[in-house]
């Protein structure tokens, strides 16, 4: 049975405000013993931009959007009145050429930083941002102890809540029926509240990192389309997304 570390991703401005009901949600997990170490990545963003010397060019926006136009386009699809919507008008509404905000780059840097911590593991880490909420404690017992079991040869899993619907491929594998988690060719990035990398991945994800176009949930997926990663999906998470589902004021 293999260990789980975790990881945190929070900053100095909303630690105080967010972690303690972040931590006191996982004390029961981490005092069974079905999560090994947990670190909070708590400080400032200059640190991490010393540290991963990442550049952020704008000029490369539609290369690396065109890698991962597929899914992109999936994730703004979902609502009906937008499908049949010409492409071309789709990326100039919703993904039009611009420079990254100083909160994009500032959470851009935590999650770079999240998966250099994490290259250098020997186990799989599940990465949480400081607005998740556990909605169901037994399904996350269920889900851990599953990822305990089954070695992350895939690489990385996609925990996310609904707020952005999953669409299911033909040749996705169901792998718990309890669970209801799928193996998919086509790994997505929904939003980046919760996910698992193995450290392999991590280190793949790190050395394609040093020049940044997009928001990190889409530098991610455009990875994740790069390298041609396999992964994992869950269909009803037991995480929800604070700042999406209203519960918590988004900062971005």
């Amino acid at each position: 049975m293999q260990e789980l570390d975790l990881i945190i991703i929070t900053c100095p401005r909303l630690a105080s405000k967010r972690l303690g009901n972040s931590i006191e949600q996982l004390l029961l997990p981490i005092s069974h013993g079905l999560i090994n170490t947990v670190t909070l990545i708590t400080g400032s963003e200059y640190n991490y931009e010393r540290t991963l010397g990442i550049a952020f060019r704008k000029s490369l926006w539609y290369d690396h959007l065109e890698v991962g136009w597929d899914h992109f386009r999936e994730n703004i699809i979902y609502s009906p009145q937008l499908r049949g919507t010409n492409e071309a008008v789709l990326k100039d509404l919703y993904f039009r050429s611009r420079s990254l905000t100083k909160n994009e780059r500032s959470i851009c840097y935590r999650h770079i930083y999240a998966w250099h911590l994490a290259a250098s593991r020997d186990c799989p880490v599940l990465i949480l941002e400081d607005d998740i909420h556990i909605n169901s404690m037994q399904k996350l017992t269920e889900l851990l102890r599953f990822f305990r079991l089954v070695k992350l040869e895939f690489g990385y899993a996609d925990l996310a809540d609904n707020y952005i619907p999953i669409t299911k491929n033909r040749d996705d594998r169901l792998l718990s029926k309890t669970l209801n988690i799928y193996q998919t060719s086509e790994p997505k990035t929904r939003t980046l509240s919760a996910y698992m990398v193995c450290p392999s991945l991590a280190k793949d994800l790190l050395a394609h990192s040093s020049c940044i176009s997009l928001p990190i949930d889409m530098h991610l997926q455009y990875l994740l389309v790069k390298l041609g990663i396999t992964g994992l999906y869950i269909e009803e998470s037991p995480f929800s997304h604070g700042s999406k589902n209203g519960t918590l004021k988004s900062e971005i």
